[in-house]
């Protein structure tokens, strides 16, 4: 997944494991149960890097398995950034990694 096109492009250092992923998938739209994920991000422009930050309080509405290996996943939800704000996101990300890429969606 392509998410260099967006303003708001982000690498992930650090995030969640498959089953966090898939639970919070799950109740991505429930009522009762709350499962938010958290991406650690830092973004990259040249050879400059700017501050880690937290993506924090993720909803993941759809996943879709990237390649064959069970392990990459390209992701669609709903994130609080920063600023307080819920913003929708696109990613890619690596379970045994814990890497990938985020972009934030205006």
């Amino acid at each position: 997944m392509d998410t260099s096109k967006y303003p708001l492009s982000f690498n992930i250092e650090g995030g969640p494991s498959a089953d966090r992923l898939i639970d919070s998938f799950k109740y991505a739209y429930s009522k009762e149960v709350k499962v938010p994920v958290s991406f650690t991000v830092v973004r990259e422009k040249g050879d400059h890097k700017y501050a880690i930050s937290e993506v924090t309080s993720a909803r993941i509405a759809t996943m879709a398995h990237e390649d064959g290996s069970g392990h990459s996943f390209n992701l669609t939800g709903y994130c609080q950034i920063p600023s307080g704000e819920t913003k929708k996101f696109l990613a890619y990300y690596n379970t045994k990694t814990r890497k990938g890429t985020m972009s934030i969606i205006p």
